[in-house]
């Protein structure tokens, strides 16, 4: 009643002019936020952010492989890169109705990824190689990973929530990520203890 939004008649209580402006407010407030948030719970939308997150953490961990040497991290860097790509490819699926051939691709994509990693590893077993690791390397596997959880978080559930195949796929993908972050990072401490052969495998 101070701020003048009600004022009281008899047993009851009533809305003033000031008061049902107010209420208004918070309600389009509300609309605007059950608007977003279903923005946010769409296919679409879930593969748009996934390819900026994708670029993202491309543009973070590529400078840091390539400054490190590390293979396990410049692996990551390419995968995540062809995770952008796989978004494209999710996102026009979705619009042009074609998930199915989306999903034929991205498992082609993920083994073209994986043959990429299996070569430099073994290039990397004949031609040994002391990786140069620093803080920047860490903090681009440990940004890798905490992004990673978010995002295969919000995958699943809209995919999920969606019935989304491509989404659930890609969610799977993003996992991985996290368990693929952690082994870079194992391998990156190896070879600040002079065992660089780890980070190899």
């Amino acid at each position: 009643t101070q701020e003048g939004w009600i004022v009281r008649q008899g047993e009851l209580y009533a809305l003033t002019a000031l008061g049902r402006a107010e209420a208004g407010k918070r309600l389009a407030g509300l609309r605007r936020v059950r608007a977003l948030a279903g923005h946010l719970l769409r296919p679409q939308t879930v593969s748009q952010v996934s390819l900026g997150v994708h670029l993202g953490l491309a543009a973070l961990k590529l400078p840091a492989a390539l400054l490190s040497g590390s293979v396990g991290l410049l692996n990551d860097a390419a995968d995540t890169l062809l995770d952008g790509l796989s978004s494209l490819l999710v996102y026009f699926g979705l619009r042009l109705n074609k998930e199915r051939a989306v999903n034929a691709v991205l498992v082609l994509v993920m083994l073209v990824t994986g043959s990429f990693a299996l070569y430099e590893a073994v290039h990397r077993f004949l031609v040994p190689f002391e990786p140069q690791v620093d803080w920047f390397t860490f903090l681009a596997a440990a940004v890798s990973a905490l992004v990673c959880v978010g995002l295969w978080s919000y995958q699943r559930y809209v995919g999920l929530r969606s019935g989304s195949v491509a989404l659930i796929t890609q969610s799977v993908d993003s996992r991985n990520h996290i368990i693929v972050a952690a082994s870079v990072t194992v391998g990156l401490i190896a070879s600040l203890l002079r065992f660089g052969f780890l980070d190899t495998l």
